[in-house]
């Protein structure tokens, strides 16, 4: 029986800055093994790195989805790149978050990560 997507931190992906993504990473992860509600430890896991570039909020939603469901069975670290030419102001920006499944009774809790970049103009 697969387990359930459980989103670490209020299921909201949370602002990182682009230039220091991977001490953001290691912050949430933190913030995960820390938690005092988890009933199982957090282990992170990376198979593999997907990338993915989209046009648009509604792309990069539709593809958060499709990595949740990824992740189920290929734990990874997830990168969406969203290029918006047109859009102002000018700017880039990031996100981290986290896809974690509740295991099966007697299997660790594995979550995979998901870093968002959004650049406009």
């Amino acid at each position: 029986m697969a387990g359930t997507i459980e989103p670490i931190g209020l299921g909201e992906p949370r602002a990182a800055d682009v230039a220091d993504l991977e001490a953001e990473l290691s912050a949430l992860w933190r913030s995960a093994a820390e938690d005092s509600a988890a009933k199982n430890v957090v282990t992170r896991a990376c198979t593999l790195t997907l990338l993915i570039y989209v046009e648009s909020d509604e792309a990069a939603d539709e593809v958060n989805n499709l990595v949740a469901e990824v992740t189920r069975q290929n734990p990874c670290r997830a990168i969406i790149m969203m290029l918006e030419p047109e859009a102002s102001p000018s700017g880039l920006e990031a996100w981290v978050s986290a896809h974690c499944h509740l295991p099966v009774a007697g299997e660790k809790q594995v979550c995979s990560e998901q870093i968002t970049i959004r650049a406009r103009g």
